[in-house]
């Protein structure tokens, strides 16, 4: 069931929106000093790969069937 329909404009918004999040996290990463690097990359190594894990066994909306095939 769909709900609410996207038009091209607004699938064109949300991907400029999301490219400049992108954009404003690399300029923020990019001040932290080698040491602050390291420390949120120790810091993602565990969650990281459980939640690629949760999003991969996720149903998708509007597929059915679930999540990918192993």
């Amino acid at each position: 069931m769909r709900l609410v329909a996207t038009t091209d404009a607004g699938r064109e918004l949300v991907a400029e929106r999301r490219r400049a999040q992108c954009a404003r996290v690399s300029d923020l990463l990019a001040t932290l000093p080698e040491q602050g690097v390291q420390a949120l990359l120790e810091a993602m190594r565990t969650p990281v790969p459980t939640v690629q894990r949760m999003v991969q066994a996720a149903p998708q909306p509007g597929v059915s069937g679930g999540g990918s095939a192993p």
